[in-house]
C-alpha cells in the first residue's frame, strides 16, 4: 500500500499482494497541500471488505475491497499487519 499526495489531495493505493492485481485506489476530498501538518490513517478492514482513508480524524474516502482480499508479503502465506 502507498499513501501519497496527488493534485493536492491525499491518495491511498493498495493491492492484495505485492504482485497481485485488483488493486484499490482511494482519493480524498480534502485539500492537504496547504503547508500544515495532517494526520492520515489508512484502514484496510478485511473482514468487512472495506478500505477507509481518514484525514485529521475524519473519514475522507472509502471503497469496497474485492472478495478474497488478504494481506500478504509475497510468500503466499496470509499474514496479519502488525504495527
Amino acid at each position: 500500500w502507498y499513501l501519497y499526495v496527488q493534485n493536492g489531495t491525499l491518495r491511498a493505493s493498495m493491492r492484495p499482494t505485492p504482485y497481485g492485481s485488483g488493486g484499490v485506489v482511494l482519493t480524498g476530498l480534502t485539500p492537504v497541500a496547504d503547508g500544515r501538518f495532517h494526520h492520515a490513517v489508512l484502514v484496510i478492514d478485511i473482514p468487512a471488505l472495506q478500505a477507509r482513508l481518514y484525514l485529521d480524524g475524519a473519514l475522507d474516502a472509502s471503497a469496497p475491497l474485492p472478495g478474497g482480499w488478504a494481506m500478504s508479503n509475497g510468500d503466499f502465506e496470509v499474514e496479519p499487519l502488525v504495527i
